[in-house]
Protein backbone atom coordinates (compact mmCIF):
# COMPACT_ATOMS: atom_id res chain seq x y z
CA UNK A 1 0.00 0.00 0.00
CA UNK A 2 2.65 2.16 1.12
CA UNK A 3 4.79 1.50 -2.59
CA UNK A 4 1.44 1.97 -4.13
CA UNK A 5 1.28 5.59 -2.61
CA UNK A 6 4.60 6.84 -3.69
CA UNK A 7 4.00 5.74 -6.99
CA UNK A 8 1.20 7.84 -6.83
CA UNK A 9 2.56 10.26 -5.47
CA UNK A 10 5.20 11.01 -8.61
CA UNK A 11 8.87 10.26 -9.43
CA UNK A 12 11.59 10.24 -6.92
CA UNK A 13 9.39 9.54 -3.77
CA UNK A 14 10.65 6.23 -2.28
CA UNK A 15 10.35 4.28 0.86
CA UNK A 16 13.73 3.31 2.47
CA UNK A 17 13.44 1.01 5.03
CA UNK A 18 16.23 1.07 8.12
CA UNK A 19 15.33 -2.29 9.08
CA UNK A 20 12.13 -4.81 7.45
CA UNK A 21 11.71 -8.32 8.56
CA UNK A 22 10.49 -10.41 6.17
CA UNK A 23 10.49 -13.35 8.43
CA UNK A 24 7.00 -15.06 9.16
CA UNK A 25 7.93 -17.83 10.94
CA UNK A 26 6.02 -18.72 13.69
CA UNK A 27 7.02 -20.37 17.34
CA UNK A 28 4.25 -23.37 17.93
CA UNK A 29 2.09 -23.24 20.63
CA UNK A 30 0.58 -26.45 20.33
CA UNK A 31 0.43 -28.82 23.26
CA UNK A 32 2.07 -31.78 22.70
CA UNK A 33 4.08 -30.43 19.46
CA UNK A 34 6.42 -28.10 20.63
CA UNK A 35 8.92 -29.10 23.47
CA UNK A 36 9.48 -25.47 24.43
CA UNK A 37 6.04 -24.54 24.71
CA UNK A 38 5.08 -27.98 26.43
CA UNK A 39 8.21 -27.02 29.17
CA UNK A 40 6.84 -22.83 28.93
CA UNK A 41 3.06 -23.94 29.47
CA UNK A 42 3.58 -26.47 32.02
CA UNK A 43 4.99 -24.07 34.21
CA UNK A 44 2.57 -21.69 33.96
CA UNK A 45 0.02 -24.41 35.26
CA UNK A 46 1.98 -25.10 37.97
CA UNK A 47 1.79 -21.41 38.90
CA UNK A 48 -2.13 -21.55 38.04
CA UNK A 49 -2.07 -18.96 35.84
CA UNK A 50 -3.93 -18.82 32.17
CA UNK A 51 -2.62 -18.31 29.04
CA UNK A 52 -3.76 -16.06 26.51
CA UNK A 53 -2.17 -16.88 23.06
CA UNK A 54 -2.32 -14.09 21.14
CA UNK A 55 0.07 -12.78 18.18
CA UNK A 56 1.70 -9.16 19.60
CA UNK A 57 1.20 -6.35 17.08
CA UNK A 58 4.16 -4.23 17.14
CA UNK A 59 7.57 -5.34 16.62
CA UNK A 60 9.46 -7.61 19.37
CA UNK A 61 13.65 -8.48 19.39
CA UNK A 62 11.88 -12.03 19.17
CA UNK A 63 11.87 -11.91 15.33
CA UNK A 64 15.82 -11.71 15.92
CA UNK A 65 15.57 -15.40 17.53
CA UNK A 66 12.70 -16.63 14.81
CA UNK A 67 15.16 -15.33 11.94
CA UNK A 68 17.97 -17.86 13.31
CA UNK A 69 15.69 -20.66 13.65
CA UNK A 70 15.16 -20.10 17.45
CA UNK A 71 11.70 -20.71 18.70
CA UNK A 72 10.36 -17.37 20.52
CA UNK A 73 7.50 -17.12 23.01
CA UNK A 74 6.85 -13.64 24.38
CA UNK A 75 5.38 -13.68 27.64
CA UNK A 76 4.25 -11.16 30.55
CA UNK A 77 3.32 -11.76 33.94
CA UNK A 78 2.18 -8.37 34.82
CA UNK A 79 -2.32 -9.66 35.67
CA UNK A 80 -4.30 -7.17 36.68
CA UNK A 81 -1.94 -3.90 35.30
CA UNK A 82 -3.49 -1.92 32.48
CA UNK A 83 -1.20 -2.28 29.19
CA UNK A 84 0.62 0.72 29.51
CA UNK A 85 3.53 -0.09 27.51
CA UNK A 86 5.91 2.97 26.96
CA UNK A 87 3.31 5.35 28.06
CA UNK A 88 4.10 8.24 29.88
CA UNK A 89 2.31 6.94 33.64
CA UNK A 90 3.79 2.89 32.73
CA UNK A 91 3.27 1.68 36.46
CA UNK A 92 3.26 -1.94 38.36
CA UNK A 93 1.82 -2.89 41.17
CA UNK A 94 4.65 -3.87 44.11
CA UNK A 95 2.86 -7.48 44.81
CA UNK A 96 2.77 -7.79 40.57
CA UNK A 97 6.12 -7.46 40.45
CA UNK A 98 7.08 -9.83 43.20
CA UNK A 99 4.55 -12.27 41.79
CA UNK A 100 6.23 -12.48 38.73
CA UNK A 101 9.87 -13.22 40.23
CA UNK A 102 8.12 -15.88 41.22
CA UNK A 103 6.63 -16.59 37.88
CA UNK A 104 9.85 -16.31 35.92
CA UNK A 105 12.13 -18.45 38.51
CA UNK A 106 9.54 -21.37 37.79
CA UNK A 107 9.41 -20.43 33.69
CA UNK A 108 13.44 -20.59 33.37
CA UNK A 109 13.87 -23.72 35.35
CA UNK A 110 11.40 -25.92 33.64
CA UNK A 111 13.00 -24.79 30.20
CA UNK A 112 16.79 -25.33 31.61
CA UNK A 113 16.04 -28.28 32.78
CA UNK A 114 14.37 -30.12 29.59
CA UNK A 115 16.14 -33.22 28.42
CA UNK A 116 18.35 -32.67 25.62
CA UNK A 117 16.67 -35.41 23.72
CA UNK A 118 13.71 -32.82 23.80
CA UNK A 119 15.89 -30.19 21.91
Amino acid sequence: MLNRICEESGEGIEIVYDTKSTNKDLTCVEDGKCPWWDAFSSACKEEKLSIFKTIFPASTDSKYLRSCGIPAIGFSPMNNTPILLHDHNEFLNENVFLRGIDIYCSIISKLANMNSIQI
